[in-house]
């Protein structure tokens, strides 16, 4: 299992990198079932691992899929049933990427009306949260990135003043490039789109 997570954490790292290697990484056999596997962990940093890499998968349609067949039910557990924080909010990114998997395609949508605007509210809370760590808040912040895509998920984001002032404040602190060069990629895309009415 030791050997296991340290290959998933090079897929992770190649996969926020030089991607066309980590990509051509995930269509090996057993990866992707491996992260699967590691998410049934007792071992929380199996699971923190495993999650991380699956969101940083979700990222191209073709492997949401396999995801949504396989792990979905998993990361809902996750979400759920966990007590540490770092991995709910884990959970709930890759679920945020799952549930805009389909786009704007309503017929490609992975959960039922409304889900996304709950995924979304659970974003905002943990984004305002000055108890957690800024590199746990990060994660609020990519799930935000996906939600804001619905338009209601973005009306009620640009409502909440002190999540938006929470991800402005997040955009200046140093340390958070230098653990995660791609947050601003996050960023970005949530101020361009709730500026879009």
């Amino acid at each position: 299992m030791e050997k296991n997570l340290h290959a998933i954490q090079c897929v992770s790292a190649l996969l926020q990198g030089p991607f066309d290697v980590g990509n051509s990484i995930l269509v090996m056999q057993g990866v992707m079932e491996m992260m699967v596997a590691l998410c049934g962990s007792e071992r929380e940093i199996d699971q923190m691992v495993a999650i991380e890499a699956i969101n940083h998968a979700a990222s191209k349609a073709s492997r949401a899929n396999f995801i949504i067949s396989n792990g979905i039910t998993l990361l809902k557990d996750m979400y759920k049933k966990s007590t540490n924080d770092k991995i709910k909010i884990r959970a709930l990114v890759g679920l945020c990427k799952l549930g805009s998997a389909g786009g704007t395609d309503y017929s490609l949508r992975q959960f039922s009306e409304g889900s996304t605007e709950k995924l979304a509210k659970q974003c905002r809370k943990w984004l305002c949260n000055q108890n957690i760590d800024i590199r746990t808040r990060k994660w609020a912040i990519e799930g935000m990135a996906y939600l804001t895509l619905d338009a209601d998920v973005k009306d009620d984001f640009v409502e909440d003043e002190p999540a938006m002032q929470a991800m402005f404040e997040l955009s200046k602190v140093d340390a958070l490039y230098q653990f995660h060069f791609n947050v601003l990629y996050c960023i970005t895309p949530s101020f361009v789109v709730k500026t879009n009415e």
